[in-house]
């Protein structure tokens, strides 16, 4: 309806779709294998930094949220690793049942 009333901007149509469609795909298979607290720390940068940007926030606080995404990605790498290292170390230590020497 509102094309036959030419209100509607298809280029700009298009170019959502062209950057949304890659984004949703590549947000998908991302928040798949990255942990919870990691995509929500993610979103929230994100937001606060479209928020800023919106806001006509200077260069530097866009930069100090940009930092912000950095460190906590790399927190979240970090603690990834972690978790994965104490798994492992206790999957070693754990006999099976059954196994000789078990009860």
């Amino acid at each position: 309806m509102v094309v036959s009333v030419g209100d509607a901007d298809l280029g700009l149509a298009a170019t959502l779709l062209i950057g949304a469609v890659p984004g949703v795909v590549a947000g998908s298979l991302v928040s798949s294998r990255v942990s919870g607290s990691a995509v929500r720390w993610a979103l929230v940068v994100l937001l606060t930094g479209s928020g800023l940007s919106m806001l006509k926030a200077s260069t530097v606080i866009l930069l100090g949220c940009l930092a912000m995404a950095l460190l906590g990605t790399l927190t979240a790498v970090r603690d990834r690793r972690s978790v994965r290292s104490a798994a492992a170390e206790t999957a070693d230590t754990v006999e099976p049942a059954g196994a000789p020497g078990s009860r």
